[in-house]
């Protein structure tokens, strides 16, 4: 008869909970689902790529096509997930997309930077930009930077909150206290 209160957002917050509980002490819940928002991003971003390539589209406009998409996603995923607690709603979800672009765009700067100097410097070139070593350093180096910038830049909010796996741990520990 009446409207569930159980929404995806209080999901995601449940599950942010689990995963603080199991490795919190290592990485904040945040930190993880920024992460695997990313993991879920890059996959997607490969087989928009890869689907274009088939249809012969040219590398240039199947990189951008895959890379809006992927960043599309990202960023839906990461307001309703990640970073709930300041989620976008309305026309502020659209005035998001610019500072999101931004920082995805500095990663992507990042993660070719890192990649050629790794390729040329470390590998004396011969080792490729593409490979999945070197790819993937990139990628990890770019993604601390953009967590950094989302959280300050695209997520921030009027009064500054903290992240949703630090409240956990306040949680956690005012309920240990006398």
């Amino acid at each position: 008869r009446g409207v569930t209160k159980l929404t995806g957002s209080v999901a995601g917050a449940y599950l942010l909970a689990l995963v603080d509980l199991m490795i919190g002490r290592v990485v904040a819940a945040t930190v993880t689902a920024f992460a695997m928002v990313g993991l879920v991003s890059m996959a997607l971003r490969l087989t928009i790529f890869l689907a274009l390539r088939r249809f012969d589209v040219v590398d240039t406009t199947a990189t951008l096509l895959a890379f809006e998409a992927s960043a599309l996603v990202n960023y839906w995923l990461n307001n309703r997930f990640t970073f709930a607690r300041a989620a976008r709603r309305g026309w502020a979800w659209l005035r998001g997309l610019l500072p999101f672009h931004l920082v995805a765009l500095h990663g992507f700067i990042v993660q070719q930077g890192v990649g050629g100097i790794l390729s040329d410097r470390v590998f004396d070139g011969e080792v490729a930009t593409s490979h999945p070593g070197v790819l993937a350093t990139g990628v990890a180096v770019a993604a601390a930077g953009n967590f950094v910038l989302h959280n300050a830049l695209t997520w921030r909010s009027s009064e500054r909150r903290s992240p949703v796996g630090a409240e956990v741990r306040t949680d956690r520990s005012a309920q240990s206290s006398p």
